[in-house]
């Protein structure tokens, strides 16, 4: 079989990038990975639940850090004939340091690095049973191991990572994304090989663990037309009413005008600042200090129209000294 060439390489370490859109027509649907292999950033699935644990206590960080991990598996496995198991994880195995069975120094001691799901292959007898004196930390060493499968599985349905394998057939060409919802219908029976198979018959094969996916930013458009708070409306309504009011006033003058009638001779204090296009506060602080004459009417305070025009022609010019 001839070797292949880089141009096949390339083709391959392309392909191997790709994830296959929804786009319509496309034989392979969402949530196929085209993948011939696993990418770098993919987990077996017996390295898993070393990574990916969702925390039991849910007042904490709902995921779990592998020195709390390490801490779990220490304070579980415990046991007279056990010196320490940490969990090493340059190998990500346990390293389990015990009290020598094959020697009679009460002090010697044996090391072994294993993996838990493979602790009655590790502590066995040519004859399939548990060696005499190990039975007590092999059970042990079990539990924790269903407990870190529990954990790990907790972990899936909550987000923390994603499952991804070839399905119905171990030759399968490309990976597939498996719902957290369907993984849970699937027994792991070999985690060695990531291998599960459901009540229904279907199969997993190659299982890998991958980190979740970046979440993805979705920026909301404000349009112009959408309604301003209501402070801003109150106010833009005041606005609004007291320029239709002056355009009001306006063209009432310039009806009588036009019609000969004579023009009103008071104002009230509003009127007149809106027809000399000033505040009310500012005429009110003229009429306290006397600059402007206003008159009462019962309880209306009126401003005759001749009386406002000799208060607006004794303004200083706005080229004067005495311009603010």
């Amino acid at each position: 079989m001839p070797e292949p060439t880089k141009r096949d390489a390339m083709t391959a370490a392309t392909k191997s990038e790709q994830l296959v859109g929804h786009q319509s027509g496309n034989k392979l649907g969402p949530g196929v990975v085209v993948m011939d292999r696993p990418d770098g950033s993919w987990t077996p699935l017996r390295f898993a639940p070393f990574r990916y644990q969702a925390n039991p206590n849910p007042l904490e960080n709902p995921r779990m850090s592998q020195s709390r991990i390490d801490g779990f598996v220490r304070a579980s496995i415990k046991d007279p004939s056990i010196i320490e198991c940490p969990i090493h994880w340059e190998t990500i195995c346990f390293s389990i340091s015990y009290l020598s069975h094959h020697s009679d120094d009460e002090d010697d001691i044996d090391f072994t690095h294993f993996m838990p799901y493979d602790a009655r292959k590790e502590f066995g007898s040519p004859n399939g049973d548990i060696r005499d004196g190990c039975e007590g930390f092999v059970n042990k060493i079990e539990s924790v191991w269903s407990e870190m499968a529990r954990r790990f599985r907790s972990a899936v349905m909550m987000g923390h990572c994603r499952i991804l394998a070839r399905c119905d057939r171990p030759h399968a060409l490309h990976f597939t994304e498996v719902a957290p919802d369907v993984f849970a219908l699937f027994q792991i029976t070999d985690w060695k090989s990531g291998f599960a198979e459901s009540a229904a018959g279907d199969r997993l094969y190659e299982i890998h663990v991958a980190p979740p996916l970046p979440p993805v930013r979705t920026l909301i458009k404000i349009e112009a037309d959408v309604a301003p708070p209501k402070k801003r409306e109150a106010k833009q309504e005041s606005k609004q009413e007291a320029k239709e009011e002056a355009n009001q006033q306006e063209a009432k003058q310039e009806s009588l005008k036009k019609s000969g009638a004579p023009a009103m001779l008071a104002y009230s204090v509003k009127q007149a600042a809106l027809v000399a296009n000033m505040g009310r506060s500012s005429l009110y602080a003229a009429i306290k200090d006397g600059d402007l004459i206003a008159r009462k009417s019962g309880r209306h305070t009126v401003i005759l129209a001749c009386d406002l025009e000799t208060f607006l022609a004794k303004l200083p010019a706005s080229g004067s000294r005495g311009a603010h």
